[in-house]
């Protein structure tokens, strides 16, 4: 049987129909702007796109942020009551106001606060002590550029006018992918860095003292890793300047 409805009927039902499927349409819309706004701005972990078990996405995590805060304690005398690896894998945060790198003082400050220049001896200790610490974390190219970096950044504090390597850190403002297959895995985050630049200041009478200052940044940072050794070592490590997503 064919069922017919009235011309009134049909159009009163039709209007009914068009003006819940708008409404419906635009809080639909504004619901999913709404969500693309605050991952964008918000930099939610939701926003990255994640493969892996738990435990190996931790792991993974874990070893790309101790890289990240290598890079900024690398060469920076640890002082003599800390192991190299949690005085360089660890993040000194900063005070507030972003001043100045919150640390322990190394062997760079007398109890007077004044410069101690660093000997040639310390130095290698430097670069022994860290360099283990690094390779517990980096591997292959990765290994030899950072061991690379550590040479040239001691070598620079030796001598009557060194460059001083103070401590930084860290912060993962969001993941863009963490993904495990296998025994490789590649990451990608908006990073916050920030590393103290300290300079010397004559005092007359051949001293001088410190005087702090702080460099900060955001950066797109990349990782590549490998599972071997019975851990994940870093074998591709970049920063690249951050960009506003558009």
């Amino acid at each position: 049987m064919r069922y017919e409805r009235t011309g009134s009927d049909q159009r009163t039902d039709t209007r009914r129909l068009s003006r819940r499927a708008t409404l419906l349409l635009a809080l639909f819309v504004a619901g999913v702007v709404s969500l693309i706004v605050v991952l964008v701005q918000g930099g939610s972990n939701t926003y990255a796109r994640v493969e892996g078990s738990p435990q190996e996405i931790r792991a993974v995590e874990s070893n790309f942020l101790k890289a990240n805060n290598a890079v900024e304690n690398l060469a920076a005398p640890q002082p003599v009551d800390l192991a190299a690896s949690s005085w360089l894998f660890s993040a000194h945060p900063l005070a507030h106001g972003g001043n100045r790198v919150i640390a322990p003082a190394g062997p760079w400050i007398s109890p007077s606060g004044h410069f101690v220049a660093l000997t040639s001896t310390a130095g290698r200790a430097i670069v022994n002590a860290q360099s283990t610490a690094l390779r517990t974390i980096f591997s292959g190219a990765a290994l030899a550029q950072v061991l690379t970096e550590l040479d040239q950044g001691v070598s620079g504090e030796l001598g009557r006018s060194p460059q001083i390597s103070g401590a930084g850190g860290a912060r993962i403002d969001s993941w863009l992918r963490v993904s495990v297959t296998g025994s490789v895995a590649h990451l990608e985050a908006d990073v916050d860095v920030w590393v103290a630049t300290p300079t010397l200041s004559a005092l007359g009478g051949g001293r001088a003292t410190l005087l702090p200052s702080v460099n900060a940044n955001r950066l797109d940072v990349f990782a590549t890793m490998v599972h071997r050794q019975g851990g994940w070592r870093i074998i591709s490590f970049n920063q690249a300047p951050w960009q506003q997503a558009t």
